[in-house]
């Protein structure tokens, strides 16, 4: 068992290999039984296994970007709603403003995508 494992690894699977064919009537056979465990083991199913593995990884990835984003929406929309009772407050305290200035949260709104898009915030 250990032979076949590193045969599979490729970990000096040669002399495996000659020690195989010195002690067989036939040496193909070995020859023939190493190879095909190479091709099939070492090259295939390594190769399938590592890209289970790199689909997880990317599949984690992706979730957690979507868990960062969604965090930085909710994060904006608070920032927008103190934004818009800052808005709505003069320095008197008075709790409205004259109507022509309520287009100020969609100015407030377009500062904090633009510090979004640069990563500021």
């Amino acid at each position: 068992m250990i032979a076949v494992f590193q045969i599979i690894t490729l970990d000096n699977w040669t002399n495996i290999l000659f020690n195989l064919m010195n002690h067989t009537s036939l040496p193909q056979i070995p020859a023939f039984f190493c190879i095909l465990l190479v091709f099939l083991v070492s090259f295939f199913l390594m190769n399938l296994m590592l890209g289970v593995v790199m689909e997880s990884y990317t599949s984690s990835e992706v979730k957690e970007s979507q868990y960062i984003e969604e965090e930085l929406k909710k994060e904006k929309e608070n920032l927008v709603e103190r934004l818009q009772e800052l808005d709505r407050k003069d320095e008197l305290g008075r709790v409205e403003k004259k109507k022509e200035e309520k287009v100020r949260p969609n100015v407030m709104r377009e500062m904090i995508d633009s510090k979004l898009m640069q990563g500021v915030l």
